[in-house]
């Protein structure tokens, strides 16, 4: 995978993972499956999301078909050594920003709140 520039970032998302039931389920942005978000974006995008979780329980959040940076933790960037993953726990009260090119065309979901992405 190669480096990826901040400054080639063309497409930027907000993923705020919550619940309206007291936990029993989740939702992101204030959405929940089958009338969740999709995120568009096309194949050599490079991609900027955020995720913040506002749950008292962790969220693992994988992305399917692609690997990602993670660029920054609850504000502060990402010190050291490139991280590139393709699932990252989000505990509560965590905030990441992660990034990725898009270059794996397809429908993709980030889940475990499933949020479809198409290329």
């Amino acid at each position: 995978m190669k480096d990826i520039d901040l400054d080639d970032i063309t497409k930027e998302f907000d993923m705020l993972l919550g619940t309206d039931d007291g936990g029993d389920t989740f939702t992101v942005n204030g959405k929940q499956f089958p009338d969740h978000e999709i995120y568009e974006v096309k194949e050599g995008d490079v991609v900027k999301v955020t995720i913040e979780n506002d749950t008292d329980v962790d969220h693992p959040m994988h992305l399917h078909g692609e690997f990602f940076n993670v660029i920054s933790k609850n504000g502060e960037p990402i010190q050291g050594s490139p991280v590139l993953k393709d699932t990252l726990n989000v505990r509560p009260d965590e905030t990441y920003e992660i990034v990725f090119e898009a270059n794996n065309p397809g429908n993709k979901q980030i889940s475990l709140q499933i949020q479809e992405l198409k290329l």
